[in-house]
């Protein structure tokens, strides 16, 4: 005798919610920032960091993309807060100094350093910095590829502060 199509029923959601209820649950909140967040696509063709140096100071909005991390710093991440350092896409610092390097165009030698990396500031409306860690907000890693857009200021250091309420995040190789 089969089972009658009810119990069926049954079986299939009592399944549903066991299978569901042993899933991690991600926080209400963070689904809403994500949501409103992280594109589907990148925002445009970005510019060189240098160059939203440049924009930043004339209260321009630019396009960046840079690599989560920066080979000279210890600590890349800002604990509790959606802020993160990047360097310039295509610096790959990992090779400074190896086979090829050519002191005179290198931008790490040549003490321009400030003009290849960014730090990066999830905002909300209001402008105000997200208070939860970036690597829990957006899943990110070191390494991951972002292009973001958004307006900068140049702190006291030299290192531009970019403000933003979208981060594309490229798809990890």
């Amino acid at each position: 005798m089969s089972p009658h199509p009810i119990s069926r029923l049954f079986s299939v959601a009592l399944l549903f919610l066991v299978i569901s209820g042993c899933a991690e649950k991600t926080d209400p909140r963070i689904l809403s920032i994500r949501q409103k967040t992280v594109l589907t696509e990148s925002p445009g063709e970005s510019i060189p960091i240098k160059q939203a140096r440049e924009a930043s100071e004339k209260g321009e909005e630019f396009i960046i993309s840079g690599k989560v991390g920066a080979h000279d710093l210890n600590q890349w991440w800002v604990d509790g807060y959606a802020t993160f350092w990047i360097t310039e896409a295509g610096q790959d610092q990992s090779n400074h100094g190896g086979p090829g390097h050519d002191p005179d165009t290198c931008p790490f030698c040549r003490r321009k350093y400030k003009e290849t990396v960014a730090v990066i500031q999830s905002v909300d409306e209001k402008g105000n910095v997200i208070p939860i860690d970036a690597k829990t907000l957006f899943g990110l890693e070191t390494g991951d590829l972002v292009t973001v857009k958004g307006k900068g200021e140049i702190d006291e250091s030299g290192i531009l502060n970019v403000k933003t309420s979208a981060i594309y995040i490229h798809p990890r190789q």
